[in-house]
């Protein structure tokens, strides 16, 4: 649980991937595919922050399971995503989250509200909640560098699981992407645990001592998650660690609407993720050169 992470090593490469719903899911995964396409990966990264969307993004890519092939089976005509057994929330419900869960940062007071509200919201039971975040991953091992994050339904407290937590993977990973009002609070550890979106889209200041950053986020270039997401790095910006943003092409965002978890938007997020990781390949190929590489060229 919250502590600290094992399993990590100080300073290297931290891979950083946001929250954003089923439409996050398959641009996110669509950027690492167009990232190897382009003879860049991230599957080397020491430490590997997952949030909500990222949390499954995050396994996929320190898995050591092809990316191509998670692409096919996510991506394809009939995608494999865990969302398709969400109950939606009914008006009230959702309302009441809409007013309280904005992209500003939330206090543990607003979040354990929050929390209150996925405790009694009905929705699919638990048991396949966990089981199809079970066959969406494909893997039940813990990748080594893999951090999720999540908030306690009844504190509001933050929370991460990692390898060395002694969890399941998929309930980690499912409690991490529970939704309040669409998904049931996922029991770790005698607490139950909701969307670690909730602190943060991000998570991003949990880099540590990382030197070298990859942040991939289905955020605008400009507004409050950005801006967040910038004061979050500030610390080891300021030490001369170096970050790369990987952010959709605004056009895409456009066309998606508010809704991250519509389902018709699959193809189009992954295809678009692709562009937009070839696009960015040569940023984050220079922030992954060693700094003494860095310097003699």
């Amino acid at each position: 649980m919250s502590g600290p992470l094992t399993g990590v090593d100080p300073g290297g490469l931290a891979a950083v991937l946001a929250g954003g719903g089923t439409v996050g899911i398959a641009w996110e995964l669509g950027v690492l595919i167009g990232l190897e396409a382009e003879g860049v990966t991230l599957a080397h990264a020491a430490r590997i922050i997952g949030t909500s969307a990222g949390s499954i993004v995050g396994t996929l890519l320190g898995s050591g399971l092809p990316l191509r092939d998670s692409g096919r089976r996510l991506l394809g005509p009939n995608p494999e995503l865990p969302s398709d057994h969400a109950v939606p929330p009914a008006a009230m419900i959702a309302a009441q989250v809409s007013a309280r869960w904005s992209d500003g940062p939330l206090s543990q007071a607003v979040r354990a509200e929050l929390g209150q509200i996925a405790l009694s919201a009905p929705t699919v039971p638990l048991e396949i909640w966990l089981a199809r975040m079970s066959a969406t991953l494909g893997t039940d091992a813990w990748p080594a560098a893999l951090v999720v994050t999540a908030v306690d339904a009844e504190s509001g407290a933050f929370g991460t699981f990692d390898a060395g937590s002694g969890v399941p993977l998929a309930a980690a990973v499912a409690a991490s992407c529970t939704i309040p009002g669409s998904f049931p609070p996922v029991p770790l550890d005698g607490r139950r645990w909701v969307d670690g979106g909730l602190r943060s889209t991000t998570n991003a200041d949990l880099v540590g001592t990382a030197d070298r950053i990859v942040v991939i986020a289905p955020l605008r270039v400009e507004g409050r998650s950005r801006r967040r997401l910038e004061a979050e790095l500030e610390p080891v910006c300021t030490v001369g660690a170096r970050v790369a943003f990987v952010l959709p092409n605004p056009a895409f965002l456009d066309s998606t609407g508010s809704n991250l978890m519509d389902p018709r938007f699959v193809a189009a997020a992954g295809a678009a993720g692709l562009s937009d990781g070839r696009r960015a390949a040569a940023e984050v190929r220079a922030v992954l050169a060693p700094p003494a590489t860095r310097a003699a060229s």
